[in-house]
């Protein structure tokens, strides 16, 4: 009777040990949550037919907010023709209901063509970016941000009240032979 009586001890012992370190990494690990905070969105040239999207992601394990270096990710693409009606129409048919299964026609298009991808690292706090389309197709791309730890205006109507800090230019022109977008030396 003794023996089973330590056996049954030590097995309730280990059984604790790792109910008690699975509790511990779980309690360690999930609140890190996403490891790095970042900003992203794209940017339509007026005609319509290129589009820039930006994807900048912050260092790991700090805030956005903090002056850290950001990674930048750039690609330009060739929209596709009817990639707005296509929008539109998606829209419509989710606000209307009108299809009931998971598979959505409207979303059984075409891609857009990659034409430039590039990445980058700029040291900033929370860093934004704009995209000012020139003729020709020509883009640039500025980053800037408000200062160190400060994160800028929350409405347009405050906007005026930070001063920028440009930190970086990007230049690309649209080259027709070869129907892709090179990088320029900014002047």
């Amino acid at each position: 009777m003794q023996n089973n009586d330590i056996l049954h001890t030590e097995r309730t012992v280990c059984i604790k040990r790792w109910y008690l370190l699975a509790v511990t990494l779980t309690a360690v690990i999930a609140p890190l949550g996403c490891m790095s905070a970042y900003n992203a969105h794209s940017v339509d040239a007026p005609d319509g037919r290129h589009s820039v999207y930006c994807h900048i992601r912050g260092a790991g394990g700090r805030s956005y907010l903090a002056e850290s270096y950001k990674k930048i990710f750039i690609e330009i693409y060739a929209v596709a023709p009817d990639a707005k009606e296509r929008a539109e129409r998606a829209k419509q048919e989710a606000v209307a209901n009108l299809w009931r299964s998971d598979y959505n026609p409207s979303t059984n298009f075409p891609v857009d063509t990659l034409l430039f991808r590039s990445v980058y690292r700029i040291k900033a706090s929370a860093l934004e970016w704009t995209a000012q389309w020139g003729d020709h197709d020509a883009l640039s791309i500025l980053f800037y941000d408000y200062g160190p730890g400060v994160e800028g205006p929350v409405s347009a109507k405050t906007e005026g009240q930070f001063p920028k800090r440009f930190l970086r230019t990007l230049v690309y022109r649209f080259d027709a032979t070869s129907n892709t977008y090179i990088e320029e030396p900014v002047k």
